[in-house]
């Protein structure tokens, strides 16, 4: 009877860890070792969604947005293209924070590096 018990925890916990992993893994746009490409800015009109945010055109083609209310990692992201500095950059990969600004499909930046 333990045995048995101890073992219908393991396949739990097994199953468990798995569905953590399996969500995880697809949960994120991963860039590695790219640059940014271009930032592109609309003019500050009251719209939806293109006034209020930036497009980042990533190297290998991916393309992720910064709010203009966040001042710090804009201007981080602005340093790093003026730069012309090498990044890894992780944006959020689920539709509520996937908008298209001006043409283009972005997610919303979550955490970018320089190298």
């Amino acid at each position: 009877m333990r045995l048995e018990f101890n073992r219908k925890i393991l396949v739990m916990f097994f199953f468990a860890n798995l569905m953590c992993f399996a969500s995880s893994a697809s949960a994120w746009v991963i860039s590695a070792d790219t640059k940014i490409g271009q930032m592109i800015q609309w003019e500050q009109i009251e719209t939806v969604n293109t006034g209020k945010n930036v497009v980042l055109k990533l190297a290998d083609d991916s393309a992720c947005y910064v709010p203009l209310t966040e001042t710090a990692l804009y201007s981080l992201v602005l340093s790093l293209y003026m730069a012309n500095k090498t990044v890894s950059v992780h944006c959020y990969d689920d539709v509520a924070n996937t908008i298209n600004i001006g043409g283009y499909t972005a997610h919303k930046l979550y955490r970018i590096i320089a190298k």
